[in-house]
C-alpha cells in the first residue's frame, strides 16, 4: 500500500494588503489600550485625591471639636483649599459645614462639602 503525500504550497512572504490590515488591526487595539490606561490614571488621581481630601477634612473637624471656640476660616493644605463656617443651632451644638475644593489632574475643579454636628459643653 502506498501512502500518497500532498505538499501544501505556502508562500514565500505576506502580501502587502496582509501587512496593512495587521497594522490597522494592531492599531486600533493600541488605540483601545491607552484608553483604558488613560482611565486608570484619571481614576488612580481621582481616588487618591479623594482620600487625601477626606483625611485633612477630618483633621480640620477634630480640630474644630477640640477648639473651644472655633470661628469660621479658610486653610490651604496640600493644594486643598478648606473653608468652614461655625455655628450654633441650639444649646449644647455647634453646626460646622466644611467645603473643600481641590483640581485634578487636568486642571478642573473639583469639591466636597461635609456638615457635622458636635456636641459642646458650654451653654
Amino acid at each position: 500500500m502506498k501512502i500518497k503525500i500532498h505538499k501544501i504550497k505556502s508562500p514565500d512572504g505576506f502580501s502587502l494588503l496582509e501587512v496593512l490590515i495587521s497594522m490597522v488591526i494592531l492599531g486600533v487595539a493600541l488605540l483601545g489600550l491607552l484608553n483604558m490606561s488613560m482611565v486608570a490614571l484619571t481614576s488612580n488621581d481621582w481616588s487618591n485625591k479623594t482620600t487625601v481630601v477626606t483625611q485633612s477634612i477630618q483633621q480640620k473637624l477634630e480640630e474644630l471639636r477640640n477648639t473651644p471656640n472655633p470661628s469660621n476660616g479658610s486653610e490651604e493644605i496640600n493644594g486643598i483649599e478648606l473653608n468652614w463656617t461655625v455655628s450654633s443651632p441650639q444649646n449644647h451644638l455647634r453646626e460646622v459645614y466644611l467645603t473643600a475644593m481641590w483640581q485634578d489632574m487636568i486642571s478642573q475643579y473639583k469639591y466636597m462639602n461635609v456638615t457635622a454636628y458636635m456636641k459642646t459643653d458650654s451653654l
